[in-house]
């Protein structure tokens, strides 16, 4: 075999590509790893989310309210978001509510007022009757509540 003068060059440079080749090949592997994982991260995420906020059992895990006839969870975040809702039958909630809570739990617990008078909020206490919950709410905070018996 004739070995020229610059065999050496090409052995070297052929030594050099597949290497190259080799790290550009490692690299290339972990990018789309990272990227696959990446993109299963977020799916979960995504179904998480969807599951907490789209389903009855994952809005009780939130500490929401299901709404039945929306289909979608009232979180205790509603108040700052004005999306309380309107409830059925919000009286079953005055149970939960002392005087000194705050605003948010009451939108919360109650829904949106049907009125807000000054300092006096009404919601109706279900659709079947005329009956009114009354509350007063002075700087944010729930001051007295009036509720008709369940």
């Amino acid at each position: 075999k004739v070995r020229t003068k610059n065999s050496w060059l090409c052995s070297y440079l052929t030594n050099y590509s597949q290497l190259f080749f080799a790290v550009y090949l490692r690299r290339y592997v972990a990018k789309e790893a990272l990227m696959k994982l990446s993109l299963f991260i977020i799916l979960i995420f995504f179904l998480v989310y969807f599951f907490i906020n789209h389903t009855k059992s994952g809005c009780a895990i939130n500490d929401g309210k299901w709404s039945s006839t929306q289909s979608y969870c009232v979180t205790q975040s509603c108040f700052n978001s004005g999306d309380c809702g309107k409830w059925a039958h919000p009286t079953i909630w005055c149970k939960e509510l002392s005087i000194g809570d705050p605003i948010e739990k009451v939108y919360f617990k109650l829904g949106n007022p049907d009125s807000i008078y000054g300092t006096k909020y009404t919601w109706q206490a279900s659709k079947a009757t005329s009956d009114v919950i009354t509350a007063t709410i002075n700087n944010n905070t729930l001051n007295s509540l009036a509720c008709p018996a369940t």
